[in-house]
């Protein structure tokens, strides 16, 4: 990570996330990205990812889970605090 730059790092890991993964393999290049778009506060990019995995991981209820969590804390109470910032 620390060998490139923000933009060849997501390129990296969005290159290996194929729908030929199998799905367990993909959630864990989806939390690498996901971890990454949160440190950098990259919260249009977070938000369009997790909307994409909630569609995604929607027959797995665990996961699922997770990810509405995530879409909660960093998508929409942080459009909350923005509202009053």
């Amino acid at each position: 990570k620390m060998t490139c730059s923000e933009d060849e790092y997501e390129l990296l890991i969005k290159g290996y996330m194929t729908d030929e993964l199998p799905d367990q393999t993909y959630y864990q290049f989806s939390t690498l990205l996901l971890d990454h778009f949160i440190e950098k506060e990259k919260w249009e990019e977070l938000e369009q990812i997790l909307l994409e995995l909630q569609i995604k991981f929607e027959q797995y209820p665990i996961l699922a889970k997770q990810l509405e969590y995530l879409y909660q804390t960093y998508c929409v109470n942080k459009k909350d605090r923005d509202v009053y910032s």
